[in-house]
């Protein structure tokens, strides 16, 4: 079987048609696939902090009274953090991005920057910042 160059010439041009259109579906695919992921890391950030937020009220109910059911749930929320990479920060000094700062005191024996008193946890996963550690931290001197 022989071609002539004009049958081969409009073969190569169908083909080279149905590769444009191919990669055009690809790149429409791949699109929607990066924002369903974006999606999915946004309603697992929800969960997230929802679990962090359910965490921290159990844990403020659990300082007033000896309930073993809140125990159970302090545990739960800790270990479901833990299994999604999720750790509560940990900070002596304000550390920009990592510590919040809702108050400062004068202290004589800290330098300026000490935190005093945690008033809300902080959570990363990985280097990502869940949630900010809310802090009293010691002021400069006037």
């Amino acid at each position: 079987m022989s071609f002539d160059s004009k049958t081969l010439v409009e073969t190569l041009g169908g083909i080279q048609g149905r590769i444009m259109q191919t990669q055009r579906k690809l790149v429409e695919v791949s699109e929607a696939h990066h924002e369903e992921q974006l999606r999915t890391e946004k309603k697992l950030l929800e969960i997230h902090l929802g679990t962090i937020e359910i965490l921290d009220l159990a844990e403020r109910l659990s300082k007033n009274a000896e309930i073993p059911e809140l125990k159970r749930v302090i545990q739960k929320c800790q270990s479901t953090l833990k299994r999604h990479g999720i750790h509560e920060i940990q900070a002596e000094q304000v550390t920009p991005h990592l510590v919040k700062v809702i108050e400062t005191r004068a202290h004589d024996s800290l330098k300026p920057g000490s935190i005093l008193e945690v008033s809300r946890k902080g959570y990363q996963m990985g280097s990502k910042v869940l949630r900010a550690m809310e802090v009293i931290a010691v002021k400069e001197a006037d």
